[in-house]
């Protein structure tokens, strides 16, 4: 299959930039993938990410208080994390202390529920609803009193990151699928020709 000298110079120029980019996703610098969050008594927002969870107070990052390369859901009853795998349940104190963990294989599992119930987290005062649109990850905070204020959204630079990667697959397919259109093309022209 021949591919044209513009799709060529385009795989030059971009694929190297999606290695860097994806690089950057798996170390971590980059986020991915959003795991649910909650709020604990005090109004601290922990927010699950591909690699950890993150704190923030009022919009400004104060620690990270769990690291995994694994899949989890998570979230807080009575002031402690609950953290769930495949086949187990971690129970930490909010500073990421562990206190115990418990066998989790049984369907429904507690990871399954918590999943399930990610997008939306419920406190005396307020409702706080995760939204994602088009990967524009956001947590709104609805008040009891009719208000409502965003807590937390993905940074600039990761949404960035993500529409350049999904810019860049997608005009790739767009080449791929022409290239071979017009390779098909040759080869039908070809078999006329011998005939």
């Amino acid at each position: 299959m021949k591919f044209s000298k513009k799709a060529i110079i385009f795989g030059i120029v971009t694929w190297p930039i999606c290695f860097i980019f994806i690089s950057l996703i798996m170390s971590g610098a980059i986020v991915s993938a959003y795991y649910g969050f909650a709020v604990d008594n005090n109004g601290f927002l922990y927010v699950g990410k591909n690699s950890r969870i993150d704190v923030y107070d009022n919009g400004v990052f104060v620690k990270t208080v769990y690291e995994t390369s694994y899949g989890y859901s998570f979230t807080i009853k009575n002031e402690n994390l609950y953290i769930a795998t495949e086949s187990q349940v971690k129970v930490m104190d909010l500073s990421g202390t562990l206190i115990e963990t418990t066998d989790d294989s049984v369907w429904p599992t507690e990871q399954y529920r918590m999943d399930r119930d990610k997008s939306v987290f419920l406190t005396n005062n307020a409702r706080y609803v995760a939204t994602d649109i088009l990967g524009f990850y956001k947590i709104t905070r609805y008040n009891n009193n009719g208000t409502r204020e965003i807590v937390y959204h993905i940074p600039v630079i990761d949404y960035a990151v993500h529409c350049a990667i999904l810019f860049i697959t997608i005009v790739s397919f767009v080449i791929f699928i022409r290239t071979h259109k017009k390779w098909l093309q040759d080869e039908k022209e070809k078999k006329k020709k011998m005939q």
